[in-house]
């Protein structure tokens, strides 16, 4: 069954082409399918379907028993999006506090850590903390004994970062950047934040971090927020509807899937790392009015959200002994370690670890006010990147 789709939504679909295939054998075929009228900022996919033709003992005619999805070479430049159309902002220093104000929204920045500590739109808070580095997940089965120790003993779980320095520059009358300079000497590493604020609610982060120590493969480098526990609805374009690794990803499809945080909780008896997401392009967590967060991936994320911290899941023994927090924990990972297969058989393999010296990406987040806004929309859009002075 051919298939083309644009964002995960079907555009047309084909014939059922009959192929009689002999037992060892192979066949050539030739999909044909035409163009659809690109719009920038669309992926387009060819996707296949392989079902039973008849009835068999083991499963009806129609049963899936393979698929496939081929992203389509389609490219269209897109133009950024121009500061000057958009609201101006506002710089002040209160006390321990730097505070970036737009026409609808306020961050404000503990000039202490260097961390966002209120972030608020039409009077709503979009995130309570963050963002944060994080480098540590809630050990799984396979990582149980060799690994997980060696986190451990790294300090992973421990980490504590410590504000180096602090600075504003504005761009525009409508863009504001804030650099924070941060570093972990327990552990051993160093991070930097760039903070690009626009008029129109926009953030865009780019963050580096630096391993100045040795450290073992790490599970993941990316950074964690916490948010509202209304924001209970969950949509993501990425791979799905299972969670996902970068070794085990195969099997799930590129779509938009919606569900709820609740519902991504896998109830593994012994409590460990859940519900990650794959080659997110966009995700959004909102309340029953629509509104909420946006992340973009710049181009793709690993995402996940909880409402248990990773330290929540590493301590409990059993899943009943979990207690589900009121708020919500969103990972952001540019990079995820693979589970690989190590209670009872090999670790992760070489391509799948996490063993660079330096890491550097960026992600954009957008306050959603819930008045018929589409993520979808708002995800194509670009924003201008700003480089340091210094």
């Amino acid at each position: 069954k051919r298939q083309l789709e644009a964002d995960g939504q079907s555009l047309q679909s084909g014939k059922l082409l009959g192929l009689d295939i002999p037992a060892g054998g192979s066949v050539e075929v030739s999909i044909p399918y035409e163009s659809p009228e690109l719009v920038p900022g669309t992926e387009y996919w060819l996707g296949l379907s392989f079902t039973q033709a008849g009835d068999l003992l083991w499963g009806p005619a129609g049963h899936e028993l393979a698929w496939a999805q081929f992203l389509l070479p389609f490219r269209i430049s897109r133009q950024p999006l121009q500061p000057d159309t958009m609201p101006p902002l506002a710089v002040e220093k209160a006390g321990t506090a730097v505070v970036v104000r737009g026409q609808h929204f306020y961050l404000t920045f503990d000039r202490g850590t260097g961390h966002v500590s209120d972030w608020r739109h039409l009077g709503r808070t979009v995130v309570s903390h963050g963002p944060t580095l994080n480098l540590w997940r809630a050990p799984n089965d396979n990582y149980a004994t060799r690994m997980a120790a060696r986190w451990q003993v790294a300090g992973l779980d421990r980490l504590r970062e410590q504000l180096g320095a602090i600075s504003v520059e504005r761009n525009y009358p409508q863009a504001v950047r804030v650099r924070v300079d941060t570093a972990a000497p327990r552990v051993g590493v160093k991070s930097r934040y760039g903070y690009s604020i626009f008029g129109s609610g926009d953030v865009l982060l780019e963050h580096t971090v630096e391993l100045v120590e040795e450290l073992p493969p790490l599970p993941r480098v990316g950074v964690k927020l916490v948010l509202p526990g209304q924001y209970q609805h969950f949509a993501w374009y990425g791979r799905g509807p299972q969670e996902s690794y970068s070794d085990r990803k195969q099997g799930a499809r590129v779509a938009v899937y919606r569900d709820t945080v609740r519902g991504q909780l896998v109830p593994y008896i012994t409590p460990q790392e859940y519900g990650n997401r794959t080659d997110v392009r966009w995700a959004a967590l909102t309340n029953e009015d629509g509104a909420g967060l946006l992340a973009v991936g710049q181009p793709v994320l690993n995402l996940s959200a909880h409402h248990y911290t990773a330290h929540d899941l590493a301590r409990a023994g059993h899943a009943h002994e979990l207690v589900p927090r009121e708020e919500i924990t969103l990972n952001l990972d540019q990079a995820q370690s693979g589970l690989g297969s190590e209670s009872c058989g090999p670790g992760v393999m070489p391509q799948y670890r996490l063993e660079d010296r330096r890491y550097s990406y960026r992600l954009r987040l957008r306050p959603l006010s819930g008045t018929g806004e589409s993520a979808v929309e708002l995800s194509k859009q670009v924003l201008p990147i700003f480089e340091d002075t210094e």
